[in-house]
């Protein structure tokens, strides 16, 4: 079958299901932009929530973090903090079934400043700047079919273990 008879067959099947696919010319990029709050589980894992502002729809999400190592061989790899973000939205984005929105990241960054001793064990807090690049053929929902894109994460990490953090950039098909 030729790529042409299988995005006929993959539309057919999803309109059985009540699902449709927005139509996009390929290489659209659109904003998105946002807050997220998180904690620090313990070594490599957050927690948190996302709001975001993304084709005009405002998005309520959970957001997973998910540490790994530095690859020196991956250009995106561009400091110690690697994670891979898995995000899920409370959006409904189906038709017969429900769909909601979800995409990973591949997030990789450094701290912007030196650490400051929290003062009790090794916990540190710092600002910290990230890229994160969508993984393709990971999204559903509003986030189907993402091909490419990145987004700028600044944030801080507390003592607290809380970490507070703003993100702009584009998304696109």
């Amino acid at each position: 079958m030729n790529d042409k008879h299988n995005f006929t067959f993959f539309g057919a099947v999803l309109l059985s299901f009540g699902l449709t696919i927005p139509v996009l010319a390929i290489g659209d990029c659109f904003p998105i932009k946002g807050k997220i709050v998180n904690n620090a589980l313990g070594p490599g894992s957050t927690l948190g929530v996302v709001h975001a502002s993304f084709r005009g729809n405002k998005f309520k999400c959970g957001l997973r973090g998910d540490g790994k190592n530095q690859d020196p061989n991956d250009p995106n790899d561009i400091g110690p903090l690697n994670f891979n973000h898995t995000l899920v939205c409370d959006d409904d984005a189906g038709g017969n079934l429900p769909v909601h929105s979800q995409l990973v990241f591949d997030t990789s960054g450094y701290p912007t400043a030196a650490p400051v001793d929290c003062g009790f064990g090794n916990l540190q807090s710092f600002p910290f700047i990230e890229e994160s690049q969508p993984v393709p053929g990971t999204g559903t929902g509003q986030f189907y079919g993402i091909t490419d894109g990145s987004i700028t994460i600044q944030g801080t990490l507390f003592c607290s273990l809380a970490i507070d953090m703003n993100f702009s950039g584009e998304l696109c098909f």
